[in-house]
């Protein structure tokens, strides 16, 4: 059973005229597409919040929520914390075009930016350093000029969406409506918890609600039998003159969420000695690290669904090697690789396993040959989520068809048709299951991802098959770059990409922002990310000459 405190994203019954209130204060979801706006001056209000509110369903009201197909969107179309330097950055999000309904700002759109300082909404004009929304667009505030506020004393729900999410067969524990109350997720300014009426409300087709009605007890939460899948959850909190609502996503696993291939302790056993095997020789000191732990070799030889090992060793300082061994031919039964198979490579050390990538990579077994291994890196997995993601392909530059590289990345079993409703590059070509302007991927390039599943995870060098050296041509203005560096790179946006440009300038010389798929930004004034993810891409802008970018250059 687990507990959570009950956080959540708005969507109102009630709400007055064209007011907006800390409930407003809640970020839509990502759309796909923005610009980034900094402010460099409101130390005043250091730890409050700055944010920008739009009429997008143009009902005549700033509206805390709204629901559109399955999703639902607030109209606050950007926000962030204000840093005790006076500075404060983020992303104001634009229009997804694909959606026949506007979800976000277009071209022009100029919205009403509010600061959050101490409970007190501040309505402020940026006058002409704002001039509307522009899809990739910058801004720098220097100055802000005030414009009259209003209250509202309807109840206020504040916080931000975490997802819920369960196996079926599990319970589910929420906080208690008291200890929401007393720790501020939710206050009326004008009565008493008492005096307020509290209601939950679920699918009940999907999932059980135990709960007595009391304010001291804590809500249980079990799916119905069967079910998997998302829904949701209301909360509602009623003053009996205004009555505003929650919602929040509840994502039910059928099982308990493992990777496809994934290689545990104990598959790493003794292999049969089958009178066939190629050897691999490790000529790298990067594996002094592991001496006495065991380096292993994993293939489902047969397709039964079960994993052997094929090949298992004690690492010891210095030069070594060890067979992995193939199928007897000389028998009916499959006791080993065959030609061309490849594997997983692993090590197990202090009861943790390490899955490894050997450079050069090992392209398949072949009897009596000699592989010899000079380094080895991590395969990248990525974790994808509900909506947009922003994707580096960093995959193999030859079977690279989309829809192949996908099936084969993908670890949630399904194929790309119910994985994604579209992925695109930053020219705006797209592939969709009903129509495709592109169908194979570029190295080293980004892409804009709609997962219209749960949550999962991709890697593209599965097995065992990091892609070493990618090199990607960087143009003037906008690229959609990976980042292609594993965990044990580093990481750092200005240390790897000084090292990582192939015109030998700088960072700051060569790019104006680069931001990853949230909006939060990097910039030589003021950055709100300073570290890049292994196979998460980002948006770029070069302001400099057309170069490359690889991020294993020496």
């Amino acid at each position: 059973m687990k507990k959570l405190l009950f956080i959540l994203l708005f969507v109102p019954i009630f709400v007055s005229g064209q007011e907006i209130n800390p409930n407003h204060f809640i970020l839509t979801g990502n759309t796909g597409s923005n610009m980034t706006i900094m402010f460099t001056s409101l130390s005043e209000y250091a730890g409050g919040s700055v944010g920008a509110f739009y009429d997008i369903n143009e009902n005549g009201q700033i509206d805390e929520g709204y629901i559109y197909g399955s999703s639902v969107f607030t109209e606050c179309v950007g926000i962030e914390t204000i840093l005790e330097n006076g500075q404060s950055g983020f992303a104001l999000w634009g229009d997804d075009t694909s959606l026949n309904e506007k979800v976000g700002l277009s071209n022009g759109d100029t919205p009403q930016f509010v600061i959050l300082f101490e409970n007190e909404v501040i309505l402020i004009d940026l006058g002409d350093q704002f001039s509307g929304y522009t899809n990739n667009g910058v801004s720098v505030i220097n100055t802000i000029s005030y414009v009259t506020n209003s209250e509202n004393s309807a109840p206020q729900i504040l916080g931000i969406p975490p997802t819920i999410e369960f196996v079926n067969g599990e319970t589910f524990e929420l906080s208690s409506i008291e200890d929401l109350w007393n720790d501020g997720v939710f206050y009326d300014a004008d009565n008493t918890l008492e005096e307020l009426t509290i209601n939950f409300n679920v699918n009940e087709d999907d999932i059980i609600l135990d709960w007595d009605g009391s304010s001291t007890t804590n809500p249980i939460l079990s799916a119905i039998p069967g079910f998997s899948g998302n829904t949701v959850i209301e909360l509602c909190v009623s003053d009996f003159e205004a009555t505003v609502c929650a919602s929040n996503t509840i994502i039910v696993y059928e099982t308990t969420i493992s990777s496809q291939d994934e290689i545990t302790a104990d598959l790493f056993v003794a292999p049969l000695n089958t009178g066939s095997n190629m050897t691999v020789m490790i000529s790298s000191s990067s594996f002094d690290s592991f001496s006495g732990s065991l380096i292993g070799a994993f293939k489902d030889i047969d397709s039964d669904g079960v994993t052997n090992c094929v090949a298992l060793y004690t690492i010891q300082e210095g030069n070594f090697g060890f067979p992995i061994w193939g199928d007897d031919t000389s028998t009916d039964e499959i006791d080993g690789i065959q030609d061309g198979d490849k594997v997983t490579f692993a090590i197990l050390t202090e009861g943790e396993v390490k899955i490894i990538s050997p450079y050069p990579l090992f392209n398949g077994f072949q009897a009596n040959a000699i592989h010899i291994v000079n380094e080895y890196y991590t395969p990248i997995s990525y974790s994808i989520n509900p909506g947009w993601n922003m994707v580096g392909y960093v995959g193999s530059s030859e079977n690279n068809g989309i829809v192949e590289q996908m099936n084969s990345a993908l670890n949630n079993g399904a194929d790309i048709e119910e994985t994604f409703q579209v992925i695109k590059n930053v020219s705006g070509q797209f592939w969709s299951s009903a129509f495709a302007q592109i169908n194979t991927f570029t190295q080293g390039e980004g892409y804009m991802m709609y997962l219209t599943t749960e949550a999962t995870s991709l890697n593209f060098q599965n097995p065992s098959a990091y892609q070493y050296g990618i090199e990607y041509p960087l143009n003037s203005g906008w690229n959609m770059v990976s980042f292609t560096g594993d965990v044990d790179a580093d990481n750092g946006i200005v240390s790897s990409m000084n090292v990582a440009l192939e015109n030998g300038e700088t960072t700051e010389e060569t790019f104006q922002v680069i931001k990853n798929v949230s909006g939060q930004f990097w910039s030589s004034a003021f950055a709100q990310i300073n570290a890049f993810t292994p196979g998460e891409a980002y948006m770029m802008y070069v302001i400099g000459q057309a170069t490359t970018i690889n991020f294993q250059r020496e």
